[in-house]
Order: C-alpha cells, then sequence, then structure tokens
C-alpha cells in the first residue's frame, strides 16, 4: 500500500474542558496576582497596566466560559499552588514593605508560570 496513514487525534469534550478550566484557573490566579500589584504598587502607571491587566484576564476568561463546564469562574477558584504562591507573595511583600522591584518580580514570575500552562494547553494544537 502506497501512501502514508494519516491519524487526526481530537481531543474529547471531557479533556476539552479539564484544559479550559486549567487556563481558567491559572487566570484567576492571574487576576489575584494583577489586583494585589494594582493596590500595593506606588507608581500609577504601573498600577494601571497591572489593572489594564485584571480587565484582559477577565476578558479570557469570560472567552473561555462557554466551554466550561461550571457556571462561573469563582467555581474553578485558584490552583493550591496559586493559593501557596499569593500566601508566599504576601508574607514577602509585608517583609520588603511593598518594594516595586519586588512587586514586578512576582508578577513577571506569575507570567511566567501562566505561560507554562498555556504552553501545555496548546501541545496538541488541535482544541477547537
Amino acid at each position: 500500500m502506497k501512501g502514508f496513514l494519516i491519524v487526526e487525534y481530537m481531543h474529547t469534550h471531557s479533556e476539552v474542558v479539564t484544559i479550559v478550566n486549567e487556563v481558567i484557573e491559572t487566570l484567576n490566579e492571574r487576576v489575584a496576582g494583577y489586583s494585589k500589584a494594582a493596590d500595593h504598587v506606588k507608581e500609577a502607571n504601573l498600577a494601571k497596566i497591572f489593572s489594564d491587566n485584571v480587565k484582559q484576564s477577565q476578558k479570557f476568561i469570560a472567552d473561555l466560559m462557554p466551554f466550561s463546564d461550571v457556571d462561573s469562574p469563582e467555581e474553578i477558584g485558584k490552583g493550591p499552588m496559586g493559593t501557596l504562591y499569593q500566601g508566599w507573595m504576601n508574607l514577602k511583600e509585608r517583609i520588603t514593605g511593598y518594594d516595586t522591584d519586588s512587586i514586578i518580580g512576582d508578577c513577571i514570575s506569575g507570567e511566567e508560570a501562566g505561560i507554562k500552562v498555556y504552553q501545555g494547553s496548546l501541545k496538541d494544537g488541535d482544541l477547537p
């Protein structure tokens, strides 16, 4: 037989819901992190950037909710690692006095963690 056998892998509905919920969980963590950063940073321009990131995340959540199996993003909540990280961030920021460089560093760390979740979600490339 000449030619190639092409096998196309498609995610099941359940797998898509799981992936979407994981991304929404990550976005919930992003909303919490940037909200906190906006509240504690002293520079108005940074507070606006952080607030814009909150709004962006909320829009992404709204876009993904039709693919979830829950009624609201609050039902998904934040993951245990996100909650642990938020606790660490709270402690560290109290010690540093909400230092701008520390807040920015925490935001960068959060973004890097979020990128890993997105990359993992998109690795197969066959999500609807």
